[in-house]
């Protein structure tokens, strides 16, 4: 079986949100930044391709990332370290969906998470 992913584009968008509201709503009582908001549903688009397996891995970091905060919550500097420890190592402020520098271009160059396995080399 195959599931495709979820996009921030089109129709799909309405879609992507919806289950970003659904994971937003398991992480209670744990305070988090709308994970339906547009912006963000375009932000995990970028950091996950869409993926359900990115979005839990990502979601999983940033709670263990916030339970270590004197207050505890998901925001964008949390999203912004989690991406970094379980997404992409090596994304600098530009490449990081979560940072306010980054430059909204997709992870599919070479060596980047989401380039085509022939990219990879």
């Amino acid at each position: 079986m195959f599931v495709h992913a979820l996009s921030a584009n089109g129709e799909d968008i309405k879609l992507f949100s919806k289950v970003l509201k659904s994971f937003e709503r398991m992480l209670l009582p744990l305070p988090c930044i709308d994970l339906g908001d547009a912006a963000v549903t375009r932000q995990f688009a970028f950091a996950t391709d869409g993926r359900l397996r990115s979005i839990c891995h990502l979601l999983r970091r940033a709670v263990a990332i916030a339970s270590q905060q004197p207050n505890p919550k998901i925001d964008g500097q949390t999203l912004a370290q989690a991406f970094v420890e379980v997404v992409y190592r090596e994304a600098t402020h530009e490449r990081n969906p979560f940072h306010p520098k980054f430059n909204g271009v997709a992870l599919t160059r070479a060596k980047e998470p989401f380039a085509q396995e022939a990219q990879r080399g």
